[in-house]
């Protein structure tokens, strides 16, 4: 099922949520699943969204819709308003609709509609994940990458990346901020994480990349203990990279850090990958080298 067929199931549990909300004056939260061609439609009431997950996990339908009436904030603003809202999901495809309404002298008023784009959700989505694991997973940013791989847009970091087929993404804590923030691992057999931080310049001042970039190389292969270091030049960036054996704060265990330095007009990206100073290069060559393709996809937002 392509997007805009997915689309076309979401308005159509919408209307069923709005004729609810008119006749009952309340949405009753329903998930419809669609298990495959010329197959009866299975719906059924589902008001704890923890519960979504499971249900499909189980039946394993080709594409589904979710509708539920919540609370939504403005931006900028502690106001909050209601609203109806239908996910619909095919596979790592995700569409939304919400649908404002408020109430007003016993009667239901409908007001703006938002329909995010492709890209819009796909930030909205890694950003409901961020902050709540089963939102997350219903919007499938836990989903492993399919044939060709897929595209996450990470908005609280700044950043774009594509990871290749059989990658997926998880969350953690950040160290410097608290926050969360995601990783990004192999789904089968991973010896490590990537990690990514965007920094940028703080100051208007014209910079030069590539001279940024020779100098951080030179001073990466006076450093001790530091091992393959690499240059390599693009259109619109320069990228250094490096390994070195670390020892972590507050572990015992040393770890190969393997770090890619994307310099560019704006600041520079940081890549991180550490895996256990064991590992062979042998077993690891195949995650180093999706990495790499990793790295030179990778862009600001």
């Amino acid at each position: 099922m392509n997007r805009e067929d997915l689309m076309k199931h979401a308005e159509v549990a919408m209307s069923v949520a709005k004729s609810d909300l008119l006749e009952r004056g309340k949405v009753l939260p329903t998930l419809v699943m669609v298990p495959g061609k010329n197959q009866p439609y299975i719906m059924t009431p589902v008001a704890d969204e923890n519960l979504i997950p499971p249900i499909l996990m189980k039946e394993k339908p080709e594409a589904f819709t979710w509708a539920a009436e919540l609370w939504i904030r403005r931006p900028d603003s502690s106001e909050r308003r209601e609203a109806i809202e239908v996910v619909g999901g095919c596979g790592i495809t995700r569409v939304l609709i919400r649908q404002g309404f408020h109430k007003q002298e016993g009667k239901i008023v409908f007001e703006d509609r938002w329909v995010p784009s492709e890209i819009e959700l796909a930030g909205y989505a890694v950003n409901l994940g961020m902050s709540d694991g089963t939102l997350g997973q219903i919007m499938g940013v836990w989903d492993v990458a399919p044939s060709g791989g897929r595209v996450y847009y990470v908005p609280t970091r700044g950043f774009r990346i594509w990871v290749p087929e059989g990658w997926r993404m998880a969350r953690e804590v950040a160290v410097d901020d608290g926050k969360p923030r995601p990783t990004f691992y192999r789904d089968s057999k991973p010896h490590g994480a990537v990690r990514v931080t965007t920094f940028w310049r703080k100051t208007e001042e014209t910079r030069d990349p590539r001279a940024e970039a020779r100098a951080e190389s030179e001073r990466r292969r006076q450093t001790p203990g530091v091992e393959n270091v690499a240059v390599e030049e693009k259109q619109n960036s320069v990228i250094v990279s490096f390994s070195q054996v670390v020892k972590e704060p507050k572990q015992d265990q040393e770890t190969r850090m393997y770090v890619w330095l994307v310099h560019d007009a704006l600041g520079h990206i940081l890549v991180t990958f550490a895996s256990n100073v064991n590992d062979r290069e042998s077993e690891i060559m195949d995650e180093i080298v999706s990495i790499r393709e990793i790295v030179n996809r990778i862009d600001r937002l």
